[in-house]
Parts: structure tokens; C-alpha cells; sequence
């Protein structure tokens, strides 16, 4: 009986033994990848990377604030376009709003009035973003 007790637990600790050393191999194989992974990962990093545009307006090998600042001014010319092309499609609507009326009543002179004031606006709003530029830059 203790001839059975001792091969069973010898069987066991086989078993065992062999679970710990699939283990350690699988575990050796995933560390030799990710060591691999490691080795490779500063190649990549110091890949030539293309450098950061520098701002239209300030900027290009100054401080970081001079950098800042140019791209802040970059960004009001660029709301002031965007709220250009905003006042423009607010009269484009308008103007086709009163054609609809026009057509429907015969009301031309209103049509041509909200078209000649729309393009007056539409034409100031475009000066005036293009002097904010200029102050800007």
C-alpha cells in the first residue's frame, strides 16, 4: 500500500513538474517576445519624425510663447473666416427667402433691396476680416 502511495504521489509531482515546466516555457517564449519588442521599440521611436508646422503668423525658431502667440492669431483669422462665411450664408437664406416671396407675390423690390444690403454686408464682413489679419500678423 505505501508502494501505491509513494507512485501516486511521485505520478503527482511528475505531473506537476511538467504543468511548471509548460509553464516556464511558455512564459520564457512570451519574455523572449516582449524583450524582442523592447529591443526594437527605440528603433522606432527615433523614427525621422516630420516636424511641427510653425505658425503663418510669429513663431518659426522662437520662444515657446512667440510660438503660442502665432498660433493664437492663427486662430482668430480663422474664426473670423469662419464668422464671415457664416454672415454670408445667413444672407444667401435671407435673399432666397424673398425670392420664394417674390415669385409668389410679385414683390421685386423688396428681393432687390435684401440683395444689394446683402452684398454690402457680405462685402464689409470680408474687409473687416481682412484688416483683423493684417492687424494680427
Amino acid at each position: 500500500m505505501q508502494r501505491l502511495i509513494k507512485l501516486t504521489t511521485f505520478v503527482q509531482r511528475l505531473a506537476l513538474a511538467r504543468t511548471l515546466g509548460h509553464t516556464l516555457g511558455r512564459t520564457r517564449t512570451r519574455l523572449s517576445a516582449a524583450l524582442l519588442a523592447l529591443a526594437i521599440l527605440p528603433q522606432i521611436a527615433l523614427a525621422d519624425l516630420p516636424s511641427i508646422e510653425q505658425p503663418s503668423n510669429g513663431g518659426g525658431g522662437g520662444s515657446l510663447y512667440d510660438n503660442i502667440q502665432g498660433y493664437l492669431a492663427d486662430a482668430a483669422v480663422l474664426l473670423g473666416l469662419i464668422l464671415t462665411t457664416a454672415g454670408f450664408l445667413v444672407v444667401a437664406g435671407s435673399a432666397l427667402g424673398k425670392f420664394r416671396e417674390a415669385t409668389k407675390r410679385g414683390e421685386w423690390g423688396e428681393f432687390a433691396t435684401v440683395v444689394v444690403v446683402g452684398v454690402v454686408l457680405v462685402v464689409i464682413l470680408i474687409w473687416l476680416a481682412n484688416k483683423a489679419s493684417d492687424i494680427l500678423a
